[in-house]
């Protein structure tokens, strides 16, 4: 995509606006093409509305797919609205940083968790958080640093590119 149209626009929109987080993680994912080799090159809508959104989802700490590459990665959603959000702050300029307090990393692999008789084998992701049991730390996402891929400069060289091509 090289740029919105109208129709995507209210796509993305109302996938937002939905309460699932698989669903809102799945457009999110889609739109910021994390999984395009060898870089992602995301094109931000530059869109009030989408940018309230994301700042909403910054907060959510519920488990979804981060990655839907194989294997997949589960995580917060906010880990993965953060890096859209980033982007869309990107092309607008913005250079706020977005703190993510105690985020739980992408994991690929559950194996990883000690098995422990105290806890129960249905436990929720939300479980595994509270017993800590999940690795999290806080991160710090500097929309600068999606300047390349996101700024409105880069977007436009990248539609100037595929007019050539």
């Amino acid at each position: 995509m090289d740029k919105w149209t109208e129709s995507e626009l209210n796509w993305y929109l109302e996938r937002l606006a939905r309460n699932d987080a698989r669903d809102i993680a799945s457009a999110l994912f889609q739109i910021a093409q994390l999984s395009r080799p060898p870089q992602p090159e995301p094109v931000p809508t530059g869109n009030a509305q989408v940018i309230a959104y994301l700042e909403q989802l910054i907060e959510d700490r519920r488990e979804c797919p981060v990655d839907w590459r194989i294997p997949f990665a589960f995580g917060e959603l906010r880990w993965l609205a953060a890096r859209v959000l980033a982007c869309e702050y990107a092309y607008q300029g913005i250079e706020k940083p977005i703190i993510l307090k105690d985020v739980v990393q992408p994991i690929r692999n559950w194996g990883f968790v000690i098995y422990d008789e105290r806890y129960r084998e249905n436990m929720t992701f939300d479980d595994f958080i509270q017993h800590g049991l999940l690795p999290t730390k806080t991160e710090i996402i500097k929309p600068q640093d999606y300047a390349a891929c996101c700024s409105k400069e880069a977007v436009e060289r990248r539609r100037n590119e595929q007019k050539k091509e």
